[in-house]
């Protein structure tokens, strides 16, 4: 189908780049490409459906929710770099303030001392550019146990986005199953309507030779009416089992079905790398780091900080003289540093704290079951899918020659009523046999079908149904 996809792309190149005359707008180029597209698309197989759902928009908003993950984990790595602070800062104030005297800056010590004259004016001007750095090592394993817990919920993101992958491609499967299923009867049907039909015509020969008896003819109509009331009826269900499978292929339209029984060949199953089984696992992880995050609450806080910062304040030295090279404090020409370390710890922050690690630990153990709720689901349905999948095979193989039976059951019901051995009754019931029969073997097919692909979601393998191992 893709090969074809690209066929009719280049027959669109070659017609807009060379036949110019022909000014159609952007809309009716758009239409005829699609219409092109329809008609040169092989059928649809069941391949084809699942690898189509992979780009359906339901996937795509579970990668987005990926990408946000990843985003809380770079935001969480970044705040574990320590603060760096760049300052400058240039005031002047009134006689009586102390010169060196600055506002509030992070990164900057403060500088103090002692007052002079009450002089509402006579000051100095006031200079500082600082380069400050802290660290505060408690935040900090804090926040390192917050990465922890953020790269653990990326990569259960990641398992999420990967079960989405699988639902999309086993929901179009199973849409694909149905309609397969549906055309398959819709055929059987038809033909059950045209055997009825040429009854029918033999039935009115016959009665019209007085071969015959009129009720005969009446019979066969009744019989012709209620065939191909089963043919329209199977006509609406196709229909509305085609929008099914366009939803979840993410498509408008699709061409022709494959009817033809798919090979699905499932691969090894192990619960433990099925993407639903995985995701609940990486949850258990982050909510054990979410613990030791909150139990960093008990530890004292630790900050270390260091500042590197030159003044100018004009401030008198020891013998009257200004100190630095700068007289007027607008040139930054004293140089200073200052580290040092603060230890602190807040008392009434202990029931919070405790309260904190709780509910952690509240989270995390309603995270296990929640996983073990999802070992226990995928458990049951890999052993009810196995059972089904069997069962299934068997009901195949038995319907198969049911159906060759009544074909030969018919052909002679016909040769006999041709002869004038059996009435009209004796061969419509053989015909109903055939086409019951014929509708059996395609559902088992379709249960087959369904089997397997339910047991390739339960093993947690797309591969099975997209055939791209």
């Amino acid at each position: 189908m893709f090969a074809a996809c690209d066929r009719a792309a280049a027959t669109l190149a070659l017609t807009t780049r060379y036949r110019r005359t022909i000014a159609a707008p952007a809309k009716q180029v758009v239409q005829l490409a699609l219409l092109l597209l329809i008609a040169q698309a092989a059928p649809v197989s069941l391949r084809d459906a699942a690898r189509a759902a992979l780009r359906h928009p339901k996937v795509t908003a579970c990668a987005s929710a990926t990408g946000v993950a990843e985003a809380r984990r770079d935001e969480a790595r970044a705040s574990e770099l320590p603060s760096l602070t760049i300052a400058a800062q240039l005031n002047r104030g009134t006689g009586n303030v102390v010169p060196g005297s600055a506002f509030a800056t992070p990164g900057t010590p403060a500088s103090a001392g002692p007052p002079r004259g009450a002089a509402f004016d006579g000051g100095s001007w006031t200079t500082i550019v600082s380069l400050g750095a802290s660290v505060e090592v408690t935040e900090l394993v804090r926040r390192m146990r917050d990465v922890d817990a953020e790269v653990a919920s990326v990569e259960g993101a990641r398992d999420r986005e990967a079960l989405c992958v699988l639902d999309a491609a086993y929901e179009a499967s199973a849409a694909f199953l149905d309609v397969a299923g549906l055309v398959a009867a819709a055929k059987a049907v038809d033909a059950d309507r045209e055997r009825a039909e040429a009854l029918r015509v033999r039935a009115a020969a016959l009665t019209k030779a007085s071969l015959r008896p009129a009720t005969e003819l009446a019979q066969a109509d009744a019989e012709l009416a209620g065939a191909e009331g089963r043919a329209a009826s199977l006509r609406r269900e196709l229909r509305l089992a085609e929008a099914r499978l366009a939803d979840a292929m993410g498509v408008t339209e699709i061409p022709a079905i494959d009817p033809s029984p798919p090979r699905i060949v499932v691969g090894p199953d192990a619960l433990d790398e099925h993407p639903q089984s995985r995701s609940a696992a990486k949850e258990i992880t982050a909510s054990e780091w979410r613990i030791a995050s909150a139990r960093t609450g008990y530890l004292p806080r630790l900050e270390i900080a260091a500042a590197l910062w030159a003044r100018g304040s004009a401030y008198p030295g020891a013998v009257g003289e200004r100190l630095g090279e700068s007289g007027s404090g607008l040139a930054p020409d004293v140089a200073n540093w200052l580290v040092g370390a603060v230890v602190s710890w807040d008392v009434f922050d202990l029931p919070q704290t405790r309260a904190r690690v709780a509910r952690a630990h509240a989270e995390a153990a309603g995270t296990r079951a929640r996983y073990d709720v999802v070992r226990l689901t995928l458990a049951n349905q890999l052993g009810g899918a196995r059972e089904s999948a069997s069962e299934a095979e068997v009901v195949v193989q038995r319907t198969a020659p049911a159906v060759e039976a009544a074909r030969m059951a018919l052909t002679q019901a016909e040769a006999r009523y041709a002869s004038g051995l059996v009435d009209f009754l004796d061969v419509a019931r053989v015909r109903q046999l055939l086409t019951e029969s014929e509708l059996a073997h395609i559902a088992a097919e379709v249960a087959l079908a369904r089997s397997r692909i339910l047991l390739a979601r339960a093993a947690g393998d797309v591969g099975a149904l997209t055939q791209e191992r």
